[in-house]
């Protein structure tokens, strides 16, 4: 709703004709825009290239006088943009002697002042814009572009006349045959314009006093008064009137290069370029064809836009889609895989229960297997072979050795009854502990035995 900088309803165009109606005399400006810069020429309304360029389609900028139209600060009671949005409407509407709805209107610039937000509001009642496109039409040109006047003659004059650290206010007189146009601003400000009768100054010094304060009627030298329309070209007309109000407004003068075309050159300008204060009144069900044209296939392009970044996201989505399922399926397969050769077999269960399932075949695995890790136990070794080396030394048979879960047994025969126990003190003192059984002497005289060591791998 508020964008204090705004884009040129002909922002794309390379050239624009600017047209300001004053009665019956239509001042025609050519604008063309050559490396960025944008140059005005002045040419008649039945010049043979400007017929043309309107049978070609080239652009027409057009603007609403003052009389016709309002510009009126809008102050909301609150700083908000988005209460101001719902409210400001209903504010302009009290304050305007007729209906808004039968209006065509925009709030183009916002200001914030001790909590307040004011914006300024353009308009025109759409019978009045209605009128001056017909009266445009009448000169067989059709307005692609409706301007506010004064907002263009303010606007066009900070640009053509920049504004100087010693000036406080700026008074423009618009100098027509019969109507003319006063706009007046503050520190840069845009206040109102107003319309009056040509020649009536002293209606422009009450619009004065209205629009500018105290201070900056107290310092008369800050004051600066431009002089643009087509009767702004009598130097004697403008020293007259200056005259009128000088004693009160000040005597700093100056006449626009130029002025006869000084509003025809702002709306054209305006159009083309981008910058504060730009409006169209030409909106809605009054917007020219071309434009409407032009909006449809830029809000067609953004949706093939957006219909083809949705198209590449869904078919983005399926490819990463497509390779996360090749890749499930693969670590699914090889998962299978690892599962079958841990368990030994082929596992039918999935997910967590196959890893049950191996986790359980593993364990009777280890179970089973359990003795002949034993077996590998170094102080097993150590155990078998102090049997061994005493065995051998004192003439012991052993018959049978068995490792099981940390404990060995020995069974066997020996040539005494003592020698026996030779073998266990061996075991004792390389750090195992022995259990030592012994029967009655056989026919032989040989002494059946068993030994079992018991934690030897610990």
């Amino acid at each position: 709703m508020f964008r204090n900088t705004r884009k040129g309803e002909l922002q794309w165009v390379s050239r624009c004709y600017g047209i300001w109606i004053n009665g019956s005399t239509e001042i025609v400006v050519r604008a063309d825009r050559t490396r960025g810069r944008i140059s005005c020429r002045a040419v008649a309304i039945d010049d043979g290239v400007f017929r043309s360029d309107l049978a070609a389609g080239v652009p027409v900028a057009g603007c609403i006088s003052v009389r016709q139209s309002f510009s009126k600060w809008v102050e909301a009671p609150f700083d908000s943009a988005v209460k101001a949005k719902r409210v400001l409407p209903t504010v302009l509407d009290i304050q305007l002697p007729f209906a808004l709805e039968d209006c065509v209107y925009e709030f183009i610039e916002e200001t914030r002042r001790q909590g307040k937000l004011t914006s300024l509001a353009v308009g025109a009642r759409k019978d009045d814009v209605l009128a001056c496109i017909e009266s445009y039409r009448a000169r067989l040109c059709d307005p692609f572009v409706i301007d506010h006047a004064g907002l263009a003659i303010w606007d066009h004059s900070l640009s053509e006349m920049p504004w100087q650290n010693d000036e406080s206010a700026r008074i423009i007189v618009f100098m027509e045959d019969d109507q003319s146009m006063l706009v007046v601003g503050r520190d840069r400000v845009f206040l109102n314009a107003h319309s009056f009768r040509s020649g009536d100054m002293s209606r422009v010094s009450r619009l004065l006093r209205i629009a500018l304060s105290d201070d900056a009627v107290s310092d008369l030298d800050r004051i600066r008064w431009l002089w643009a329309g087509s009767a702004a070209r009598d130097s004697e007309t403008v020293m007259r009137l200056m005259a009128e109000v000088s004693v009160m407004w000040g005597e700093r003068s100056e006449v626009v290069n130029d002025p006869g075309e000084f509003l025809a050159r702002a709306v054209a300008i305006r159009a083309m370029t981008c910058g504060r204060l730009r409006c169209n009144l030409r909106t809605g069900e009054n917007t020219h064809p071309a434009l409407s044209l032009r909006m449809t296939r830029q809000s067609m392009r953004s949706a093939l836009v957006i219909l083809a970044a949705g198209l590449i996201l869904v078919v983005g989505s399926l490819i990463c889609r497509g390779i996360l399922s090749s890749q499930d399926a693969e670590l699914k397969k090889r998962f299978e895989a690892h599962v079958d050769a841990l368990a030994g077999y082929h596992v039918t269960a999935r997910g967590s229960d196959a890893v049950e399932a191996v986790e359980r075949q593993t364990k009777e695995k280890i179970a089973r297997l359990q003795p002949f890790v034993d077996s590998f136990d170094q102080r097993i070794f150590k155990v078998i072979e102090t049997v061994a080396r005493i065995s051998a030394k004192d003439g012991l048979i052993c018959s049978t050795l068995s490792v099981r879960h940390g404990h060995v047994v020995v069974r066997g025969l020996a040539p005494s009854w003592n020698s026996c126990a030779d073998l266990k003190t061996a075991l004792t003192d390389a750090g195992a502990v022995a259990k030592l059984d012994r029967s009655e002497d056989l026919i032989d005289e040989m002494v059946p035995f068993t030994l079992v060591i018991e934690h030897a791998n610990e």
